[in-house]
């Protein structure tokens, strides 16, 4: 049966992912700071557990001991700098026959996948404002946190290749969805 591991395990989204994992007969061993939290998972779930507190809380340890162990790496984060970190990674990566992909949570795949849609249907087209909105629902919070530590780095743009800061909100768009309209700003990842 397939292993692997998922850290942030009792968090929203890795709640998610034991779910669908386990209805895929995959067996993650759940990773995370708080082992009273990883014991209450084990109990529900029957899954191995591995109390594992990062000393930075951020990417950077994930991927050395994935590159040093020859393991994949997949993160749902959205955040810019850790992309741009990884994409110097790239090297690397190749060396050790590993994938070290950032952005496989909803902010990042489902658009980039759209957006790419988009390029192929409309090859004459040169700009693309993508936007993305929920109805109902609540952020989870590891999404708030980054949100918040974020604010200050304002947004970004992807332009020619190279990503643009700029000021947080300085692009607003409405968008209308049939009788579903909203107003929307650049976010910070």
């Amino acid at each position: 049966m397939e292993s692997f591991l998922l850290y942030g395990a009792y968090g929203y989204t890795g709640q998610l992912i034991i779910e669908e994992a386990m209805a895929k007969g995959l067996r993650p061993v759940l990773a995370g700071r708080d082992p009273d939290k990883l014991k209450a998972l084990q109990a529900q779930t029957g899954l191995d557990i591995l109390p594992l507190a990062l000393d930075q809380p951020t990417a950077k340890p994930m991927v050395q001991a994935c590159l040093a162990t020859g393991t994949h790496y997949l993160d749902i984060t959205g955040e810019i700098t850790v992309f741009e970190w990884v994409k110097k990674q790239n090297e690397k990566a190749v060396q050790a026959n590993v994938m070290l992909m950032p952005g496989v949570g909803f902010d990042v795949v489902p658009t980039d996948c759209m957006a790419l849609m988009l390029k192929n249907e409309l090859p004459d087209a040169t700009h693309l404002h993508l936007g993305f909105a929920t109805r109902g629902g609540q952020l989870s919070h590891g999404t708030a946190t980054t949100m918040a530590l974020g604010m200050g780095e304002g947004g970004a743009i992807r332009q020619d290749h190279k990503i643009i800061r700029h000021p947080l909100g300085k692009f607003t768009r409405t968008i209308v969805w049939g009788n579903f309209t909203r107003q929307l700003m650049s976010i910070p990842w």
